[in-house]
C-alpha cells in the first residue's frame, strides 16, 4: 500500500506541476467525479467452495480537464480494496489532424467491453472473456473518430502497479465501424488485434490466465490456466459485434474477443479461444 500511495502522489505532483507550467492564460479547467458499487453476493456452491460475502467493488475518485489550449489531462484513482491503485493518470493532445496522442497509463484499445465505463456495461462484472484483455498499460496512444468510425493504436509496456525489472513491449490496434439504422437504432461492429511480449522476469517469461466466476466477491478463480512458462510473445484478436434499439442492447464478443470473441495464440504453441455474450432492456 505504502509503494502504491507514493506512487499515487508521484503523479498528482507530476500534473500539479503541469498545470502550473503552463501559460497561466490559457483556459485551464478541473472537474472533480468518482464513483462507489457496493456488491453482495450469496452463494449456493456445489463443489467448490466460493465464500459469500461483501466489497466495495469499486471506490474511484478522478480529477480531468483542460490543461491549455488542445492539452486535456485526467488522473483516477481506485480505493476499493483498501489500498490505493492508479487507474487511468494520462495527458492528450489534441491538435494533430491525424488524431488525439494520449501518453500516461490508459485503457489498450482491445475489447469493447473493456473499453465501456464500468458505469455502462450491463452487470457489475464484465464477461470471463476479459481474462484475456491488456486493460490499462503505460504507453503511447493515438486515436480518431471520424463520422460513424473509429480507429485507435497503441504501444504499451507494463501497468503502473508492475515492478518488474524487465518490462514487457506490446502493440494493439483496433476499427470500428456504426451504421445507423433510424432514430435510436444502430449496429456496432469492430476488429481489434494485440502483439505482445511479455516480461521476462516473471517465471521465465511466463503468463497466467484465470477468471472469477463474473463475481468479484469470491476470490476463487474457477477459471485458471496456471502459469505458462517461457512465452516468447503472444497475439489476440478480436471481433465484436452490438446492437442497439431504444432500450434493447445486445453485444457479443468473440476472441480467436457483444458477439464478443478472442483468439489468442501464444509461442511456443499454445491456442485459447472464447466468446461471450450480453443483452439487456430497460
Amino acid at each position: 500500500m505504502t509503494v502504491r500511495l507514493q506512487f499515487a502522489r508521484q503523479w498528482i505532483l507530476v500534473l500539479i506541476a503541469a498545470l502550473l507550467t503552463f501559460n497561466v492564460n490559457a483556459q485551464m479547467t478541473v472537474n472533480i467525479g468518482g464513483r462507489i458499487h457496493l456488491d453482495a453476493a450469496l452463494y449456493d456452491e456445489d463443489v467448490t467452495e466460493l465464500g459469500s460475502g461483501t466489497e466495495f467493488r469499486r471506490a474511484r475518485a478522478f480529477v480531468s480537464g483542460v490543461l491549455a489550449d488542445q492539452w486535456n489531462y485526467k488522473l483516477q484513482l481506485e480505493f476499493g480494496d483498501g489500498s490505493v491503485d492508479m487507474k487511468d493518470a494520462f495527458i492528450q493532445y489534441t491538435g494533430l489532424n491525424v488524431g488525439k496522442l494520449k501518453i500516461g497509463q490508459f485503457k489498450v484499445p482491445f475489447s469493447l467491453e473493456e473499453l465501456a465505463s464500468s458505469k455502462y456495461i450491463t452487470f457489475m462484472e464484465r464477461g470471463a472473456p476479459n481474462a484475456f484483455v491488456p486493460s490499462r498499460r503505460i504507453g503511447v496512444g493515438l486515436e480518431n473518430a471520424s463520422g460513424n468510425r473509429t480507429w485507435s493504436a497503441a504501444v504499451f509496456g507494463n501497468e503502473a502497479q508492475d515492478n518488474n525489472e524487465d518490462e514487457g513491449l506490446g502493440i494493439a490496434g483496433r476499427f470500428t465501424i456504426a451504421p445507423q439504422l433510424g432514430e435510436g437504432r444502430f449496429w456496432h461492429f469492430g476488429v481489434a488485434a494485440s502483439y505482445e511480449e511479455p516480461a521476462t522476469t516473471d517465471d521465465a517469461g511466463g503468463v497466467r490466465f484465470r477468471a472469477r466466476p463474473e463475481s468479484h466477491v469470491t476470490g476463487t478463480r474457477l477459471v485458471n490456466g496456471g502459469t505458462i512458462a517461457n512465452v516468447s510473445n503472444i497475439m489476440k484478436t478480436g471481433l465484436e459485434g452490438a446492437y442497439v434499439s431504444g432500450g434493447l442492447s445486445v453485444h457479443q464478443f468473440l476472441k480467436v474477443l457483444s458477439t464478443q470473441g478472442v483468439l489468442i495464440l501464444i509461442k511456443p504453441s499454445m491456442t485459447f479461444k472464447e466468446h461471450s455474450i450480453n443483452g439487456s432492456m430497460t
